[in-house]
């Protein structure tokens, strides 16, 4: 039927070609399988859109309108077909280009107002454009102002907790270590006093301490008192001892007698007797 298209493959199955016709919309689109007696082959190249439509104006072309030594200068325009048939459709020729003059005055004048509005509207899209760039880098900076306000903000106030835990913690070591040298001062009272371990706590409570200002911490002092206390009982009886025995021996070595062999009653008894017969003795030499 006369239409045109492109042979793609042979289908050895169906004995056919596979051919792809032309369409309106686009080429090689339309896929037939036809028998090889109803094809034709053509060298004569597809029809392109431009031949299918009709002479839109007419192309002139003036070769050596003036003459200038060995050049020439020419010219080269397009005259569109409508301006071709007004003017032949003219009463006379001057008419005719008169009103051709006058029409292309009239589309040189939209067009430059065409091109003037268009440049009117990209010259305001683009300040447009500079100024909505402007506002978001302005409102970056802003938002990132407030950032960094807010970051700082929050690094005083970590700065200021961490301060304020800092003096806490150090007022109540500097309170606690108030207090357990004040308690070492009244326990070395009570050591002084001699005040027993079963009674500390009364004599505590005394200079003015609580039950509730000891915890497991202060064990320790309570058992240094108690070690202390009885370490100074035991000193002050060892020392007790140590008195009597060098006392007996200096009594024994003034009577010439072994301290050893004489129990400390018969000891005492003859030293004092001794001591007033050598006392009489003085007071009847003066």
């Amino acid at each position: 039927n006369g239409r045109q298209g492109t042979l793609r493959h042979w289908d050895a199955d169906k004995e056919m070609f596979c051919v792809g016709l032309d369409t309106k919309k686009s080429a090689d689109s339309d896929v037939h399988f036809l028998m090889p007696e109803i094809l034709e082959a053509t060298s004569a190249p597809r029809p392109s859109k431009a031949d299918k439509m009709p002479m839109q104006g007419y192309s002139v072309e003036i070769k050596d309108l003036f003459n200038k030594g060995s050049e020439g200068i020419g010219c080269r325009f397009t005259l569109e077909k409508s301006a071709m048939d007004a003017l032949r459709s003219a009463e006379n020729l001057v008419v005719g280009l008169e009103s051709f003059c006058l029409e292309r005055d009239v589309n040189e004048h939209r067009l430059r107002l065409e091109l003037e509005e268009e440049r009117r509207q990209e010259e305001e899209h683009r300040k447009q454009e500079e100024l909505d760039r402007k506002r978001r880098v302005a409102r970056r900076a802003k938002e990132m102002a407030e950032r960094e306000r807010v970051k700082d903000q929050r690094h005083m106030d970590r700065e200021e907790a961490a301060r304020a835990e800092y003096e806490r913690r150090r007022s109540h070591v500097e309170e606690t270590f108030r207090l357990k040298f004040r308690l070492k001062v009244i326990l070395f009272q009570a050591m002084k006093e001699g005040v027993p371990p079963e009674d500390l706590f009364d004599f505590l409570e005394g200079e003015g301490f609580d039950s509730n200002d000891f915890d497991s911490d202060d064990e320790d002092f309570f058992n240094s008192y108690s070690d202390f206390f009885e370490n100074v009982d035991e000193e002050y009886d060892q020392q007790l001892r140590e008195e009597k025995e060098e006392k007996s021996r200096e009594m024994a070595g003034i009577l010439g007698v072994d301290p050893l062999l004489v129990d400390e009653r018969t000891l005492k008894v003859t030293y004092r007797k001794l001591a007033l017969r050598f006392r009489k003795l003085l007071c009847l030499s003066y």
